[in-house]
C-alpha cells in the first residue's frame, strides 16, 4: 500500500498552502481559504494516507449534510485524489449503499458521513475526522 502522497496521487502537487498542511505536525489542524484553493482536495490526500498508513484505521470524512458531501467531496476524492487503478483492484472496494471505501489488506476504511446523521455518528471509534466545509455548521 502507498505510504506517501506522490505514492497515492501522482498527479497532486501541492500548493503552498496544501504543503504547510500537510506538513504540520499539529494533531488539530485546518484550511482556510477561497474556492479552488484545493482545500476538500488536500483533504482527501490526508484521509488516503491515514487509511493506507495504519490498520484498522477508521477515517471519517464529514460535511454538515450528507448530500451535499456526496455532491461535492466526494466526487471530489473518487475523481481527484483516489487513483482509478487502486480503486479497480480487488484490494480495496467502494460501497456505495453506505458510503465507504474499505482497503482489504490493512482493514482500514474510510466513511463519508453527513453530520445531519446523528445515529450513525454515535460511539464511532475513529483514528482520524476530517470536517469539509467546516463554516456551515
Amino acid at each position: 500500500m502507498a505510504e506517501t502522497i506522490q505514492e497515492i496521487s501522482a498527479a497532486y502537487k501541492p500548493n503552498p498552502v496544501q504543503y504547510a498542511y500537510h506538513a504540520s505536525p499539529a494533531l488539530v489542524r485546518g484550511m482556510f481559504g477561497g474556492s479552488a484553493l484545493g482545500k476538500s482536495r488536500a483533504l482527501g490526500v490526508e484521509a488516503m494516507l491515514q487509511a493506507v498508513e495504519y490498520p484498522n484505521n477508521l477515517v471519517v470524512i464529514a460535511r454538515d449534510v450528507l448530500a451535499d458531501l456526496k455532491k461535492t467531496t466526494k466526487v471530489t476524492f473518487l475523481n481527484e485524489v483516489m487513483p482509478p487503478e487502486l480503486l479497480a483492484c480487488k484490494e480495496v472496494e467502494w460501497r456505495e449503499s453506505d458510503q465507504r471505501l474499505i482497503f482489504k489488506p490493512n482493514r482500514s476504511e474510510i466513511h463519508f458521513m453527513g453530520l445531519d446523521e446523528h445515529g450513525r455518528l454515535g460511539s464511532l471509534n475513529c483514528g482520524a475526522w476530517f470536517i469539509d466545509e467546516a463554516q456551515l455548521l
